[in-house]
Order: C-alpha cells, then structure tokens, then sequence
C-alpha cells in the first residue's frame, strides 16, 4: 500500500468535488497525479466516472459506470483487514453478507 508525505488536493469551489491531486514523496518530489472527471449522478448529485493517475513509468485510466448505492462493511476500508476474500459485495445492515 502506497504512504505519502504530502498530498496536494484541488477541488471545484461551488460542489468541493476532487478535481486533482498531487502525490509527493518525503523529499517533496512529485510522484504521481491524477485528476478527476464527474459524469456519473446518484439521486442528482454528480459521481465519480473518471481518474487518470499518473507517474513517471506510466498512465494509468480508471473509468466507473453505473455506480449504485449500497451498504458496506467497515472491515471493507480497513486496511489491516485485507486479505484474498471478495469484499466488494454490498452488505445488509448490521454487517453480514
């Protein structure tokens, strides 16, 4: 898992959506940036549908469609938790799968 010294963040002034950042190692060079696009909507409101990241050895294109809401474990954001099992199923509430 990736640690950084600094990050710098944009976001837009009217809905504080992300709109870039900058990744910077102990020394405070700059490792890698992405930026940001919002196609997408849940109930209204704009969602995620692209982040370009990218460093010196590549570029790399995360596109996202049809995002849904859902419920999800804790452990899912818990990086001490990691392990091969599938967590990207929605859970009921209260945590089971």
């Amino acid at each position: 898992m990736d640690t950084y010294h600094k990050i710098k963040y944009w976001v837009t002034a009217d809905s504080h959506l992300g709109k870039k950042a900058e990744f910077y190692t102990r020394n405070d060079a700059l490792l890698r940036t992405s930026t940001m696009a919002y196609e997408n909507s849940i109930d209204g409101k704009p969602f995620l549908s692209k982040m370009e990241v990218v460093d010196s050895e590549r570029k790399v294109t995360l596109t996202y469609s049809e995002p849904k809401l859902g419920e999800y474990s804790q452990a899912l954001f818990d990086k001490n938790t990691l392990s091969g099992e599938d967590r990207t199923r929605p859970v009921r509430a209260g945590g089971r799968k």
